[in-house]
């Protein structure tokens, strides 16, 4: 029985796995037998790269499905405007007229209602 979806565990192993360059290869049977001298010489025999999945396309197999990587994507996506969100609202509040007289109201000492100054100068 085959799962289309990953489990947490194996979503970890997956991500984790990402970071490093290699190649499983699953010989089915017969064909998994102990490796040859000339299956270890990569200029008789290329074990990686286009060449070698022309000739093996039996070999690889999707992993990680495309659902996964397009909701990172969208996710970041969401982030990323967020950020340009918060950055354009403080732009914003510093051209506000009342925002500047609070502010001088605050680091002059004088107590303004439903306002405060933390340490950073933010209101």
């Amino acid at each position: 029985m085959y799962s289309k979806v990953l489990t947490r565990c194996q979503d970890h192993w997956a991500e984790f796995l990402s970071e490093f360059h290699f190649t499983i290869t699953y010989r089915p049977g017969r064909q998994a037998t102990l490796p040859n001298a000339l299956a270890h010489r990569d200029e008789v025999y290329p074990q990686r790269g286009v060449d070698f999945i022309r000739k093996n396309p039996q070999n690889f197999h999707q992993i990680i499905k495309q659902d996964g990587i397009q909701e990172s994507r969208f996710f970041s996506i969401k982030v990323e405007i967020f950020s340009h969100l918060v950055d354009n609202i403080q732009k914003e509040v510093w051209q506000e007229k009342d925002y500047k007289e609070i502010l001088k109201q605050l680091e002059q000492g004088e107590s303004v209602p439903d306002y405060s100054l933390e340490p950073q100068a933010r209101l």
